[in-house]
């Protein structure tokens, strides 16, 4: 029933608005699950191949065979499997949930660190680095966890006592729950200069010296929230139409909210735990198959498995070749192609009136009739630029940029890799 209610309305109000546009370009979605399951793929070969070590595709291959102890066969399993394993289940469940926290807020702008999960877990890890002196990865993962499940926790605590305001309370809360605890890490580590040294490789966001033990903790987290966010495409297309909507088809709008804020609490709190705070996945990755793919969250949750870990595993792979000693982490990658190409376009973090302006422009309405897009307003009440193709280009020219760099990098490895170079 639901399922029929949203194929009618996935228009979101465009027949109140007068007129009609596309939500998606019309990209299969068994095709396009192919092509980025083929991807994935090549990418999982390229990173078992390249590193500081670069080995040939027999090599790779030769590691495979049942026996056989060679030099190849431990850098692969001991060193880059694990890690390359990781950069899959953590692509995967970032980008799910990037598109449970969008669905949840009906804001195309949002991502899953606008919780305040990311700062909750860094707060957690900043002081078991000063006050336990702990600095490797496995030592203070349950803390990051930790911090990250209770940070999501008071956010939601604090929603509840007005949770019929829809998620305009609940964004809020984690805004401000998010900037006190940074707050507080900042005068952490400006006074404490070693833990300041420890924090900040962390803070980037890395895949490095990431072993099979610690991928056997985050592994259960993750796989719940996975199901749980698959489980919630129904109940986030239903509350898509406004919370009266939702419940007359039957959805109740806390039960839904609680349970997608579970799932982004178990995929975000699990996968910042294990490499960091790297929010860019859960940014980009909806957008684009927003675009491609229309508005319907059971088609983005399905596509956005095989989207999230082709993007991690790039941005690995490109920091691994980009300098000639030594790394950069795929946080850092991030950050030289993202902030270049969203220092102006709409994200919240640089300027959110420049994006709202520019989604108004995009919808081609004044500015009193875009009053629906702040969080919270039904949609079957907006002019509907949320439901519009245009309206999700806020940030289109960074992702251009993004994937034409990512496109020439892995091309240069694939030809290393395979020559032998």
């Amino acid at each position: 029933m639901i399922a029929r209610w949203w194929e009618r309305r996935r228009g979101c109000g465009e027949e109140s608005a007068g007129r009609s546009a596309p939500t998606s370009v019309g990209v299969p979605v068994g095709g396009t699950v192919l092509v980025l399951g083929v991807l994935s793929v090549l990418l999982c070969l390229v990173s078992l191949a390249v590193g500081s070590h670069s080995l040939t595709l027999e090599e790779v291959a030769g590691a495979f065979v049942p026996g056989r102890t060679t030099v190849a066969s431990v850098i692969v399993w001991q060193l880059r499997m694990p890690r390359t394993v990781l950069a899959v289940m953590v692509g995967a469940s970032l980008a799910v949930a990037g598109v449970v926290m969008q669905g949840l807020t009906r804001n195309p702008l949002a991502e899953p660190g606008i919780l305040g999960i990311n700062a909750g877990a860094s707060l957690s890890v900043v002081l078991s680095m000063s006050l336990l002196g702990l600095t490797d990865v496995s030592d203070f993962l349950w803390f990051a966890f930790a911090g990250a499940a209770l940070a999501a926790f008071l956010v939601h605590l604090m929603s509840v006592p007005s949770a019929d305001a829809g998620p305009a309370r609940l964004v809020l809360a984690g805004v401000a729950l998010g900037a006190s605890l940074r707050s507080i890490t900042g005068t952490i580590t400006m006074y404490d200069s070693v833990t300041f040294d420890s924090y900040r490789f962390w803070v980037l966001g890395s895949l490095a010296d990431r072993d099979a033990v610690l991928l056997v903790w985050v592994v259960p987290f993750l796989a719940v929230g996975l199901v749980l966010a698959l489980v919630s495409g129904l109940t986030l297309n239903a509350l898509a139409l406004g919370e009266e909507q939702a419940k007359a088809l039957g959805v109740s709008p806390r039960r839904a909210r609680a349970l997608a804020l579970t799932s982004i609490t178990l995929l975000c709190g699990a996968s910042t735990a294990a490499v960091g705070p790297i929010s860019f996945v859960g940014l980009v990755v909806p957008q684009v198959l927003r675009l491609a793919l229309g508005a319907d969250q059971r088609r983005l949750l399905a596509v956005s498995l095989v989207a999230g870990p082709v993007l991690l595993l790039a941005a690995d792979v490109v920091g691994r070749v980009i300098l000639d000693s030594g790394e950069m982490e795929a946080g850092g990658v991030d950050r030289i192609h993202w902030r270049s190409g969203a220092a102006g376009h709409g994200h919240p973090a640089h300027g959110g009136e420049r994006a709202m302006r520019r989604v108004r422009d995009a919808a081609g309405s004044p500015a009193s009739e875009t009053d629906g897009v702040r969080l919270g307003a039904p949609a079957s009440q907006l002019r509907c630029p949320v439901g519009r193709r245009r309206a999700f280009l806020v940030h289109r020219r960074a992702v251009v940029v993004t994937v034409l760099a990512l496109a020439a990098a892995l091309v240069v490895v694939a030809v290393s890799v395979l020559f032998g170079a």
